[in-house]
């Protein structure tokens, strides 16, 4: 799942998941307070979720808190990522659960490679 109100941003990162696996399917949202009311409707839920820390009406952190708060949610594995990266916001995002944080890449090379390494954690 992607959590992200750019459209651009949004459609950027679905390409590089298609570079990376094809087979690869995502369900989109504008914000976290869509987000979770997708995953509360969700017969299947995501293996992974990539959330945007900047957006309107509930940001990342707001969301992240919530996510890890559902019983039916928490076990997700959540990465976080900004235009920005501030130390603060990153110890606070792994406080409260998230297990990547990246700086929004600006090729697609370089989403692809952001995504993989935060994939690869699950893995691990």
């Amino acid at each position: 799942m992607l959590i992200d109100d750019d459209g651009d941003d949004k459609e950027f990162f679905l390409m590089a998941l298609k570079k990376i696996d094809p087979c690869i399917s995502s369900v989109t949202a504008k914000d976290g307070i869509d987000a979770l009311k997708i995953l509360d409707g969700a017969a299947t839920l995501p293996d992974f979720i990539f959330l945007d820390l900047n957006m309107p009406r509930m940001n990342g952190i707001q969301c992240l808190i919530a996510l890890k708060k559902s019983e039916k949610l928490k076990h997700i594995p959540v990465a976080i990522y900004s235009t920005t990266r501030r130390e603060e916001d990153e110890a606070e995002i792994r406080k409260q659960g998230a297990i990547h944080f990246f700086t929004k890449p600006t090729s697609l090379q370089e989403v692809c490679e952001c995504i993989s390494a935060a994939l690869a954690l699950t893995c691990k």
